[in-house]
């Protein structure tokens, strides 16, 4: 994860949609094909003003979490000592590497369950079918 320190020294500088574009390009590679000029040009163009807004002010948030991944990265099986039944959600439409991330994990915890919703990506907690990803945590909190 060498992207990391370009995208805090970004927020640092307080450039976040330049932060922005160095997590996209790191995660897409297909946003690789662009030079970042043209993303910078682009992406206020392209994107809904709130939805880039709200982005804008996870950024610090996101940078914590991928320092928190890059630590445990290799590391699941450290999960196979959590006892406690787990429910973890995935989009469909993520990457083909995370859904093969949570199924290793899904392997090593002896008492998960694995649930994809086909037709949302990373976001779809808040972007897609918020009552869907509701009616699945509501039933397996009721269940047994």
């Amino acid at each position: 994860m060498d992207w990391m320190g370009a995208y805090e020294q970004k927020l640092k500088q307080d450039k976040p949609l330049e932060a922005f574009i160095v997590f996209i390009r790191a995660m897409d590679p297909m946003a690789r094909l662009n030079p970042s000029w043209v993303l910078k040009m682009l992406l206020p163009r392209i994107m809904q003003k709130d939805d880039l807004s709200e982005i804008i002010t996870q950024l610090p948030a996101n940078l914590l979490e991928h320092k928190e991944v890059a630590k445990l990265d290799s590391t699941h099986s450290n999960y196979k000592q959590i006892k406690a039944k787990a429910l973890i959600l995935f989009g469909g439409k993520s990457p083909k590497s995370t859904k093969q991330a949570l199924e290793k994990l899904r392997n090593v915890m002896s008492d998960s369950d694995l649930k994809e919703f086909k037709g949302l990506d990373h976001f779809g907690i808040n972007k897609g079918e918020p009552a869907l990803i509701a009616e699945a945590v509501r039933n397996f909190f009721s269940a047994d």
